[in-house]
């Protein structure tokens, strides 16, 4: 209906096996709202074999970012709570969201130094606003070279409390799946929320 302002940005989310045999899925979700935060954005994903039209796994899940702003767009990762291998599809689906009072643009993320051989290495900076922060947390989104590129993993680096006009170094050394061709930098408070930096 046209009154909904969350969608799911794709049908085909990513799905893969992680390195402990759980189902792991990977998507985006867009506010399409040009007004309006939402919040509590619910996602329902179904995993199934190739025999039975029943769900092996129902996992109920909710977007990184606690609040989407108008417009924007947040991912989702989702993993299964068994290692089942017999696992091999699965579905996606919005439960709800509810409105919500926007945050301000007032924090950045840089990124600098990066190295990639086996590992993705690289140092940046969280600049906060004039107020102090609680719940800061930065996130890589890892996107491949579909067209349009698909989201294919997310990393978080927790930072906590932040006090006003305060800058925080932090640092990523992690290895990322190899179709990786870049990342999404951005990072949210209990108030504050930043742009999103293409690296």
């Amino acid at each position: 209906p046209p009154t909904l302002s969350a969608v799911l940005t794709s049908d085909s989310p990513f799905v893969y096996k992680d390195n402990e045999g759980y189902t792991v899925v990977v998507g985006v979700v867009e506010n399409t709202n040009g007004l309006t935060s939402v919040t509590d954005v619910r996602i329902r994903v179904n995993f199934y074999d190739d025999v039975s039209p029943e769900p092996l796994e129902i996992i109920e899940g909710k977007t990184i970012l606690e609040v989407i702003p108008p417009l924007g767009k947040s991912p989702y990762m989702i993993r299964t709570n068994s290692s089942n291998p017999h696992i091999t599809q699965a579905s996606v689906s919005l439960d709800g969201f509810h409105t919500s009072p926007s945050k301000s643009k007032n924090m950045s993320v840089e990124v600098n130094n990066i190295v990639s051989d086996d590992t993705l290495h690289f140092s940046g900076v969280l600049k906060n606003g004039a107020a102090p922060i609680i719940n800061t947390n930065v996130y890589l989104a890892f996107y491949d070279n579909f067209d349009p590129p698909r989201i294919i993993g997310v990393s978080t680096i927790p930072i906590g409390n932040v006090e006003s006009n305060e800058i925080i170094n932090f640092s990523f050394n992690e290895k990322i799946q190899t179709r990786s061709v870049g990342f999404l930098l951005f990072s949210e408070s209990d108030v504050f929320y930043s742009d999103i930096v293409n690296v």
